[in-house]
């Protein structure tokens, strides 16, 4: 009692401040620092429904918010663990370690009705001041960690704070960014601050320039790219509504005979858009041109997880907070800064063409023919490349058999590789070409060579829990907590030591094992159309690519080897 119960009680609020989770609640009164009856009605719910389901559902409950009783349990562990191990090294017992000091600072009692309460105990002034270093220690420890591994600070959903003003959707779990009290209050979420906000603006496109767009992104010409590998690049001049910078008042052309970047805005993500899975990492000067089933989905998931959204492991597609970054959706200015720019990074990744295209008909075709309105009863794979063998005779994207021929009208899935970001035409602006197979030892050469492994890809955690009773299991999922198991891939893109697999493999229900079926739906026929006429030059590039096993290529090295007509 000579400590004075507003002490006493601020230790309960620094613990469940500081621990593993925190959430959003309101800990204690304003005026006396009790806990309210807010909180305390809060950690009774949670105790009660979440003390199993913690355990069913990984960790969950913890990093979302924790429950008092896991929190004691982890310290129970951390204890016992200090004991075996002072035991060993002949010491003498910590009486003071943290799950001792926390076992005399609370206990639980039931009372009649079958309720769990908290009591708080008084403990002497030499705990109090060693389990004060101890939070000190715990805090600093989570500074270090990267802002996605972080306790949650909310325990809701938000919609961006600068489209909050606009009619935005109600499904805020699948479009919000989750457990992250910046992202609903802070207007320059999610950048690190206003200045780098400005630096990248979005585009400001309004019905009367869109409608321009759509000239020259759905009726593009010509209807494929000229696959020249090395062209010269674009200068002031080239374009006759060009202004000094390059750039026309709408988009970016920035590479000849392709459509311009912006596309995205025209198209609603599909048809002709170059440049629209394209994506900027502005501290490291990253921009990582994504290709559509060449692992798109986990590189927008590590896009998050670099911005601290600590819904990272969440289907990514949705997510209103990754539009910032999308090169597609940039001002023109901007577009073209980082295009032109050499301290910007241009790096991209390949896989078998033969794979991909399959990998494409299983999820995209076969598993949902009944949703396709092209597709009139069922399609084999034979029957599907036939129809991309067709030539194309339209000269608008808005018509025709989206499976009829192969041009910039065709679905990104199985669209040619080489058909994104202007890989055709200026392979020399990318620096890094990295191979689907050899994805964990690229993507950390990759993020390197850029500076990002050590701050965040190496700490990357795949795959997290998912919310009890959410309805729809993918949209706010959080990430399992980390130093806490090995059962959990850690880094971006690497493997598990026990597994061949990459963590990339297992995404959200669309990884068809499309590697493992190619003799079952591949016949020679079949495999010999798809190498030398339809992705003859997907081939081209793959196979340089693969030929150089663990070690990243360079877009300039491989130049001379594509043509004749490139520089040696």
């Amino acid at each position: 009692r000579a400590l004075g119960r507003p002490s006493v009680l601020t230790i309960g609020h620094i613990w469940f401040a500081s621990d593993d989770g925190g959430g959003d609640v309101v800990h204690e009164d304003p005026t006396f620092g009790e806990p309210t009856r807010e909180f305390r009605r809060i950690i009774d719910a949670q105790t009660q429904d979440n003390y199993q389901s913690s355990r069913e559902v990984d960790d969950f409950a913890v990093a979302a918010g924790d429950n008092l009783m896991e929190g004691m349990d982890n310290n129970a562990d951390a204890t016992s663990m200090d004991a075996r191990n002072r035991s060993e090294s002949g010491e003498a017992p910590d009486t003071d370690s943290t799950g001792n000091i926390l076992s005399d600072l609370l206990s639980t009692e039931t009372d009649s009705n079958g309720n769990i309460v908290y009591k708080y105990n008084i403990i002497s002034a030499a705990k109090l001041e060693k389990f004060q270093k101890m939070q000190r220690e715990i805090a600093d420890e989570q500074e270090l960690l990267v802002e996605a591994l972080r306790p949650a600070t909310s325990q809701k959903c938000c919609i961006p704070k600068v489209y909050q003003e606009r009619n935005n959707p109600k499904d805020v779990d699948c479009f919000g960014t989750c457990y992250n009290e910046r992202a609903c209050h802070d207007p320059n979420f999610p950048f690190d601050s206003a200045e780098e906000k400005a630096e990248f603006p979005m585009a400001n496109v309004t019905n009367s320039m869109r409608r321009g767009m759509m000239r020259e992104c759905k009726s593009p010409k010509p209807m494929m790219p000229p696959v020249e590998w090395c062209q010269a690049p674009t200068t002031v001049g080239d374009d006759d509504n060009a202004e000094e910078d390059g750039t026309t008042q709408n988009q970016a052309h920035l590479v000849r005979g392709i459509p311009p970047a912006g596309c995205v805005h025209a198209t609603n993500g599909g048809g002709s858009g170059a440049f629209q899975h394209a994506i900027i990492f502005p501290s490291a000067k990253l921009a990582f041109c994504g290709i559509p089933k060449v692992g798109v989905t986990q590189w927008e998931q590590f896009l998050r997880f670099y911005f601290g959204a600590k819904d990272y492991p969440a289907l990514p597609h949705y997510k209103m907070d990754r539009d910032f970054f999308q090169f597609d959706k940039l001002d023109p200015k901007a577009q073209r800064r980082i295009w032109d720019d050499e301290e910007w990074t241009w790096a991209a990744f390949v896989r078998n063409p033969a794979e991909r295209l399959l990998s494409a008909f299983l999820d995209k075709v076969k598993s949902k023919r009944d949703k396709l309105k092209w597709i009139n009863g069922t399609i084999t794979f034979k029957e599907f490349i036939n129809g991309l063998s067709v030539p194309m005779n339209d000269t608008t994207c808005t018509v025709g058999n989206p499976a009829g021929g192969l041009s910039w009208c065709s679905d990104p899935h199985w669209r040619p590789q080489v058909y994104s970001c202007g890989l055709s035409e200026r392979l020399d602006r990318f620096q890094y070409i990295g191979d689907l197979h050899n994805a964990a030892d690229h993507t950390r050469e990759l993020l390197q060579r850029v500076g990002l492994w050590d701050s965040h890809g190496k700490h990357f955690i795949h795959g997290g829990a998912r919310p009890k009773g959410s309805r729809n299991p993918w949209c706010n999922i959080v990430s399992h907590r980390p130093n806490t198991t090995t059962s959990h891939v850690v880094g971006f893109q690497q493997k598990a030591e026990n597994s061949s697999n990459s963590a990339a493999e297992v995404v959200y229900g669309h990884a068809k094992g499309s590697k493992d079926k190619l003799e079952k739906y591949f016949t020679a026929e079949l495999r010999k159309k798809v190498e030398e006429e339809l992705y003859r030059d997907d081939y081209k590039l793959w196979k340089l690519v693969s030929a150089n096993g663990d070690r990243l290529s360079i877009g300039k090295e491989l130049l001379p080897q594509l043509s004749s007509n490139c520089p040696r």
